[in-house]
């Protein structure tokens, strides 16, 4: 893919926002990073060195870990976004369950069968200070937990296994392939736009609706042709509309009030590069990367391509950029700049 160019980058604020306090609902430390050295070594040269799996740059591994794949800057990069995760996840996890094969129905809040366990109505999805909370009678045996815990119950995975599932549905790269799989889903139902419903309410049953598995978004042609192999945070569904066609399988790019993180609008990209936007996209953008850290790189650049070049091309992760769908960029700065308060803030064109 190419490089967005930068045009614009300085100083935005001299606020510093409050910091955040870490959940302790992930996996163990040594349980989290034995992820970066199980895989099978790329090959070593005659001098002990390899080329890094993630960026390619050739690197002489540590003498504690002969075995390690990544080179010392993507495998900080990678841990950063894996020890901020819970946090990336909160207030997201109907869409994260969703995206994993947990069916909305079983996500409103009401008593209803469990999705892992079956039964009438033992099951409950709460989701509590936005951590995707729930709880299931399991037939006489109290279960309960968090969200990470939810794809635990309903999928049979470890507490890791869950971990590193929810990383890859953020576009968090899958170096070494250990993180699992959910079961196959069918294909997306048509949700068509009709002239007495308006393009927001088309948005509310088309997200939810979307497929979110790296391999399904990543296999889409339009990602392809932007050397984009993974979800990096888009879905993939069948659309209708004036642009893109009538029910064509479409790459769909969830469109965020950056003050709510509610999903306002999505942008549908047909195989062939043609977008069309559905709902209100003024001072809105797509999210990507890491938005705790105010003090590494942060863009505002044009779409979900070129954002996604920015975070995990160019900065291996370690980066937060927000995809502008239009000529809103004004008001997408302006939004950043006072939701956020990163240090610096860098404008950057579309990919040349």
């Amino acid at each position: 893919m190419n490089q967005p160019s930068q045009t614009e980058c300085g100083p935005v604020s001299d606020h510093r926002a409050a910091g955040t306090t870490e959940t302790d609902d992930r996996p163990t430390k040594k349980a989290v990073n034995q992820e970066f050295s199980t895989a099978p070594a790329t090959a070593k040269s005659a001098d002990g060195s390899r080329g890094c799996s993630a960026c390619g740059a050739t690197f002489q591994p540590p003498h504690a870990i002969p075995g390690a794949r990544l080179c010392p800057t993507c495998y900080a990069a990678r841990k950063e976004a894996l020890r901020v995760l819970p946090a990336t996840a909160n207030g997201r996890w109907r869409e994260i369950h969703i995206g994993l094969g947990i069916g909305p129905e079983y996500l409103t809040g009401k008593h209803g069968p469990c999705p892992g366990c079956g039964g009438t109505d033992r099951f409950r999805s709460d989701n509590k200070d936005g951590r995707g909370t729930w709880i299931c009678g399991g037939g006489g045996e109290r279960q309960a937990g968090d969200g990470f815990a939810l794809l635990s119950h309903v999928n049979g995975w470890s507490a890791s296994e869950s971990y590193l599932a929810v990383a890859r549905w953020f576009g968090v790269p899958d170096l070494d392939g250990t993180a699992p799989t959910p079961a196959p889903r069918p294909a997306p139902e048509p949700v068509a736009a009709t002239p007495k419903r308006s393009t927001a309410n088309y948005v509310r049953d088309l997200w939810p609706a979307a497929e979110r598995s790296d391999a399904v978004v990543g296999s889409h042609p339009y990602a392809l042709s932007k050397g984009i192999n993974h979800a990096a945070g888009a879905g993939r569904g069948i659309v209708t509309g004036r642009v893109v066609g009538t029910e064509v399988d479409c790459v769909l790019i969830p469109i965020r009030d950056l003050r709510t993180d509610a999903v306002v609008a999505v942008q549908a990209i047909n195989a062939a590069g043609a977008k069309q936007t559905f709902g209100p996209v003024k001072g809105s953008a797509f999210i990507c990367g890491n938005t705790l850290n105010r003090r590494i790189p942060w863009y505002v650049c044009e779409g979900w391509a070129d954002a996604v070049s920015l975070v995990f091309h160019r900065h291996k992760g370690n980066a937060a950029a927000f995809g502008v769908m239009g000529s809103h960029f004004d008001a997408v700065v302006q939004a950043v700049v006072q939701h956020f308060a990163p240090e610096r803030l860098c404008i950057v064109g579309d990919a040349t």
